[in-house]
């Protein structure tokens, strides 16, 4: 819809700017001062035509922009969506093959000292295997906290967009209804 209204302004900006060279010519043409007097006074009401006219395909040409950018932004929020839910599976794939090497590493561990002679559930293997959980404990922690805390920045950014996109189409209207203004007040 942006599109369309943004290429009817240019259209009727086209037409009027060759409306507006057919008005100079005419100018130009009048030989005798009475012909020169209806010429300009022709001149004049087309001239103010045209104005009028060009004044509404501006006002539309402003629409169809704040469409436009609306609809950019609104692009721009979705396609943060989508970033935002794959950033999210990564981070869970993350998790879980961290969570993968500790249980592996708790298993060497384990292994190791069994092979030492050592009993793993009391005295040190039990205090190494109780850290390396806690570590990993808090890494994953880590790295869950630190995926809410993109995706409450990713949603607030979707937020702005949106709010954004909101904003270019009131600003569309607004320049339109200036150029109305300034058109009302060059016609009187």
């Amino acid at each position: 819809m942006a599109q369309a209204i943004i290429a009817i302004g240019a259209s009727i900006s086209a037409a009027t700017a060759t409306a507006s060279t057919a008005v100079s010519s005419m100018f130009a043409a009048g030989s005798t001062a009475a012909a020169a007097g209806t010429a300009a006074t022709a001149g004049c009401t087309f001239a103010s035509t045209i104005s009028t006219v060009l004044s509404v395909g501006s006002a539309l040409a402003s629409i169809g922009s704040g469409f436009a950018k609306a609809a950019a932004a609104k692009d721009q929020a979705g396609q943060l969506a989508v970033q935002t839910s794959q950033m999210k599976a990564g981070d869970s794939q993350k998790r879980a093959s961290m969570a993968a090497e500790y249980a592996d590493l708790v298993s060497e561990q384990t292994a190791i000292q069994i092979a030492n002679g050592l009993n793993p559930n009391v005295g040190t293997p039990a205090t190494v295997r109780g850290a390396t959980r806690e570590i990993a404990e808090r890494n994953i922690a880590t790295s869950r906290d630190n995926t809410r805390n993109r995706t409450s920045v990713a949603r607030m950014q979707q937020r702005s967009l949106m709010k954004s996109a909101n904003m270019h189409v009131l600003g569309g209207f607004m320049d339109a209804a200036n150029t109305g203004m300034d058109a009302y007040r060059a016609v009187g």
